[in-house]
């Protein structure tokens, strides 16, 4: 007889085991898996908030707000600069005036240099080419619900950015609503009106600038200049002039700028 070999059974017990600990695996990688899935999802999410966080901080009421504020500080750290040098050559002018009386060559050239002294002071009235340029509030600003009307006037600094884009591009002269704008000068906002030299006016504001008038115009009118910046919050027409005059300046020597 042959022997019968005994064959291993491979029992249910077993079989179970194996079974158990692969799916113990699966269910491990399937967590490692979610926890990925969720690690990424959340890392999404905060890249998803930095950047519409970023992409408000560069929307275009803030980015005009932060250049109109740099050229206020600009404006006024010059008129601070410049206040000592005006109030000594206003000082000045009495003992000029004085000594120009002669008929003499000496008194010739005092007279030069006092016309030139009160010409940089803005104490003299100053003709010539140049632009003229009418800011006034939005007429038509359209439906923009929840916004204030507030956006859409003229303010202190609007009137400043043209003022420093124009003396950047050349300006001999510039006046305000007939105000001469010099050193000294003040504008600042008093309610719904602009002061200017301690004098309140409303809009339209007339800004007259003497200089070289395609200068003047292109500074201000040039793609991405100061008019594509204001024109969507308030109107603003540049118009070249052959002949301009701005005012001598006839206010008080006494101004301090605010901080």
């Amino acid at each position: 007889m042959q022997e019968e070999k005994q064959v291993p059974v491979q029992t249910e017990t077993a079989g179970k085991k194996d079974k158990h600990w692969g799916g113990g695996k699966a269910s491990g990688i399937a967590v490692v898996t979610v926890i990925f899935l969720l690690i990424g999802f959340g890392i999404t999410l905060q890249i998803r908030s930095v950047s519409q966080n970023e992409a408000q901080a560069q929307s275009p009421e803030i980015l005009r707000a932060e250049t109109l504020q740099k050229d206020v500080n600009a404006l006024q750290e010059q008129n601070k600069a410049l206040e000592t040098q005006l109030s000594r050559a206003r000082a000045d002018l009495d003992e000029i005036r004085n000594a120009a009386g002669n008929t003499d060559k000496t008194a010739e050239i005092l007279r030069q240099q006092l016309e030139q002294t009160e010409r940089f002071a803005g104490l003299t009235e100053l003709s010539g080419p140049g632009v003229v340029v009418t800011v006034h509030d939005k007429q038509n600003p359209g439906a923009d619900a929840g916004v204030s009307p507030e956006k859409y006037m003229v303010h202190e600094e609007d009137l400043m950015k043209i003022i420093n884009e124009l003396r950047d591009a050349g300006a001999e002269a510039i006046s305000v609503n007939g105000e001469r704008v010099v050193a000294m000068s003040e504008i600042r906002c008093a309610g719904s009106t602009v002061s200017i030299n301690n004098n309140r006016y409303n809009a339209p504001f007339v800004i007259t600038a003497v200089g070289k008038a395609e200068d003047l115009n292109y500074a201000l009118t040039m793609r991405k200049g100061v008019v594509d910046l204001l024109t969507p919050y308030i109107d603003v027409k540049v118009q070249v002039q052959a002949s301009v005059t701005v005012p001598a300046y006839v206010g008080s020597t006494d101004f301090r700028v605010a901080d």
